[in-house]
Formats: C-alpha cells, sequence, structure tokens
C-alpha cells in the first residue's frame, strides 16, 4: 500500500527538533522539519535514534559548513615524545607525531606523517 506523499511527515516534530537543537521557534525549525521530511521521503520510515542523528547532523554541518563529519576528523599533535604528552595517544581521532623538544619540527619526517594520518582512517 502506498503512503499518501502530502501526508508524509518526518519522525520528529518541531517540538523536538527544538529540544534536539536547543533552538527557539523560528525559521530554522521549518528548515530542519523540511530536512527530515525529505529524508523521509527518500528512505521511508526510520527509528527515532535514527531520525535524531540525522538531524543533529544535518545541523552541524548548517551551523559550521564545509566542516568533516564527527568521524572523519582527525587531530594531529606535533609534541615531544615525553611523558605528560605520550599519554594523548589515549584520545580517539588523535595521532601524535613524536617531535625532539625545542627543534622547530626540523626533523619531521613529512610522509611518516602522511603515513600515519591515511592508516588512521
Amino acid at each position: 500500500e502506498k503512503e499518501d506523499l502530502a501526508a508524509v511527515r518526518p519522525e520528529l516534530d518541531g517540538n523536538e527538533i527544538m529540544q534536539i537543537l536547543g533552538i527557539s521557534p523560528g525559521p530554522e525549525v521549518g528548515k530542519a522539519w523540511a530536512f527530515l521530511k525529505e529524508l523521509r521521503l527518500d528512505r521511508g520510515p526510520m527509528e527515532h535514534d535514527e531520525a535524531v542523528a540525522e538531524l543533529t547532523a544535518w545541523w552541524g554541518n548548517e551551523q559550521f559548513p564545509g566542516c568533516m563529519d564527527q568521524d572523519a576528523k582527525r587531530l594531529l599533535l606535533f609534541a615531544p615524545e615525553a611523558p605528560d604528552w605520550t599519554q594523548v595517544r589515549n584520545w580517539d581521532n588523535t595521532i601524535h607525531v613524536p617531535t625532539e623538544l625545542d627543534s622547530g619540527l626540523e626533523e619531521l619526517d613529512y610522509k611518516a606523517v602522511l603515513a600515519a594520518i591515511a592508516n588512521s582512517i
């Protein structure tokens, strides 16, 4: 049975959109609702959590156009191979490139840096 396209509603209503995004009534709510409706028409019904994830990803791109998706982001940290700095390796999406203190990054092998970035993806 086909759905009436005019009657299709996104999984989230305006109140939920405002609560999730932390915004007040206004044109942004309408844009978000229209995005979710278009998504609903393209993909069909989706779970509430999936709709929230899609909304927040869309909102992030609206607020910071051109930024990468959170999963794609990497922090490249040039820091000495010394206590405190070595613990940074435990951070998600962080690549620590060990350097020598006060060397001004002169000893840096940029091919190794690019390889570290490529291997982190």
